[in-house]
C-alpha cells in the first residue's frame, strides 16, 4: 500500500535496542523513516540525553548519491548536531539507519 514500516535495531555496548517508524511509501519518507527507526533503537539504550532526528536528504557527491543526517542530541550541557553519511545503493531505509550509525558512533563511544 501507501504506507511501509522501518525496524531497525542496534547495539551499544551490551545493550540491544530496536525502534519501529512508519513512513509513506516514496523514497523520501523511507529515507526518514529509516533515520527514525535508527533514532528510537538508540533512544532505547541511551542512559541519559535526548536524541532525535533533525533532517534527512540525499546528496550527490564524487559522482555518487549519499544519505546524510543530521541528528540532534540534547545533554546536561546543550545541545550538539551530529551529522552521518552513507552511500545510497540499494535501500533508502538502511542507507539512512547506517547515516545516523555513523553520525552518531564516536558520540556513543565517548559516554562509555
Amino acid at each position: 500500500g501507501q504506507r511501509v514500516g522501518v525496524r531497525g535495531t542496534v547495539g551499544v555496548g551490551e545493550e540491544e535496542g530496536a525502534g519501529t517508524a512508519g513512513a509513506v511509501g516514496n523514497a523520501r519518507a523511507r529515507l526518514n523513516g529509516g533515520a527514525r527507526a535508527a533514532v528510537a533503537a538508540l533512544d532505547r539504550v541511551l542512559t541519559r540525553g535526548m536524541i532525535d532526528v533533525e533532517g534527512v536528504q540525499v546528496v550527490d557527491a564524487f559522482e555518487r548519491r549519499y544519505v546524510m543526517v543530521g541528528i540532534l542530541v540534547a545533554e546536561s550541557r546543550g545541545t550538539q548536531l551530529l551529522t552521518g553519511t552513507c552511500e545510497l545503493t540499494d535501500s533508502p531505509e538502511q542507507a539512512a539507519v547506517l547515516a545516523v550509525l555513523d553520525a552518531t558512533n564516536r558520540w556513543l563511544a565517548s559516554r562509555r
